[in-house]
């Protein structure tokens, strides 16, 4: 299209200085003909419009048509375009096929505008439209490039990292245990325990990062089911990592409320995260309580243990994490799922994670199950 700048050069307003300004269009036309990548035929604004006669041409359109200038100017628009779909006779704008005697034939899009210092010229913008599909291949094969990339650097996370990972872990535990021999000095002792803890809080960081890849790469299976079911599933799944800290999970009932519908693994995976904090970040011999109900279509599922009160350093990590503020959080010798996992879960879901002090101690963590996931019974 033309520039602003070339526009506001030829559109006069003095009419003594017409003449100059058609002669400075020229010019700038001559340049824009020379140097412009995409095809453009300069038209006359008189004459038949079904078939508007040619003044001028690019050096692109010789090119794709392989005729030359002096054999295209002066013969009309229609020896060298043949228009697309539904149009008037006299709309020369939109998808057309440019052709000449020799060259292959090419699909363009053509735009129209006039010279507002020269009333007699018409410019048509002809763009090949390969030229977008080129760009579109290139994007596609930079797309598939970076997913090769990203799949290469996860198997490199996996492989790379976690063996010897491994190695580290089992090693320090056996010293730990003294299985060749205590280890006599108490210093010592205590840099194999801090060599297996910081060993397991990174494996549990390169294990969640590898969770996260698959589930975003991961195509979403979506299908309904009864949250009733999905809920006292995980909940009987998490029996076993309360009863060792003697903790009391209690649900409530949940069987009048509405199926959903979505990515069942990652609805389970979400709850079960949630839980899983919930009891990690509990002390012993506490309960969790976890209520569900609906309003308003949507489900609201309330998991609550009595646990950290709301002024422990612990309780307010635990609360930036929901809130946006900390990527990895740490509980009295466990480590809670990161945000970056919980963000991830919720966006696969569409469910909305919001967490606060409880009246009693502890905290209330909420999942929100929005009404275009509920199945009404």
């Amino acid at each position: 299209m033309l520039k602003k700048s070339a526009v506001a050069a030829m559109d006069g307003g003095h009419p003594e200085a017409d003449a100059s300004y058609k002669a400075s269009a020229r010019v700038w036309l001559d340049i824009l003909l020379e140097s412009v990548s995409d095809g453009i035929f300069l038209l006359a604004a008189e004459g038949h419009k079904n078939n508007p006669v040619i003044v001028d041409v690019s050096h692109s359109i010789e090119h794709w048509t392989r005729i030359h200038k002096d054999q295209i100017c002066g013969r009309g628009l229609a020896s060298f375009l043949r228009r697309q779909g539904e149009t008037s006779a006299s709309d020369w704008s939109g998808a057309a096929v440019l052709k000449g005697p020799s060259g292959p034939e090419i699909p363009v899009d053509v735009t129209l505008q006039k010279i507002p210092a020269d009333d007699s010229i018409v410019l048509a913008f002809v763009r090949r439209q390969d030229n977008m599909q080129r760009q579109l291949a290139r994007a596609l094969e930079e797309k598939t490039a970076a997913e090769n990339a990203c799949k290469d650097f996860f198997a490199r996370v996996n492989h790379d990292l976690r063996t010897p990972l491994n190695g580290i872990l089992g090693f320090s535990e056996i010293m730990q245990k003294g299985i060749f021999g205590e280890i006599e000095h108490d210093q010592y002792r205590g840099y194999a325990s801090d060599i297996y803890e910081a060993g397991l809080d990174l494996k549990q960081k390169i294990d969640e990062l590898l969770e996260i890849n698959n589930l975003l790469a991961r195509p979403a299976e979506v299908a309904s089911c009864s949250f009733a079911s999905l809920l006292n599933a995980i909940a009987d799944k998490s029996l076993a990592a309360a009863e060792e800290k003697a903790i009391d999970i209690r649900i409530g009932p949940a069987e009048a409320l509405s199926d959903i519908s979505g990515d069942k693994q990652s609805f389970a995976r979400l709850i079960a995260v949630v839980i899983e904090n919930a009891i990690q970040a509990a002390p012993p011999k506490s309960r969790i309580s976890i209520v569900s109900a609906e309003q308003d279509g949507c489900i609201n599922l309330m998991i609550k243990d009595q646990g950290l009160p709301p002024d422990s350093p612990v309780a307010d990590i635990f609360t930036m994490a929901f809130a946006g503020g900390e990527k990895h959080l740490r509980a009295p010798n466990r480590s809670l799922a990161s945000q970056d996992l919980l963000r991830a879960l919720c966006q696969k879901t569409g469910c909305l994670l919001e967490t606060s002090p409880g009246a009693d101690g502890g905290h209330i963590t909420s999942i929100t199950i929005p009404r275009d996931r509920t199945i009404k019974i």
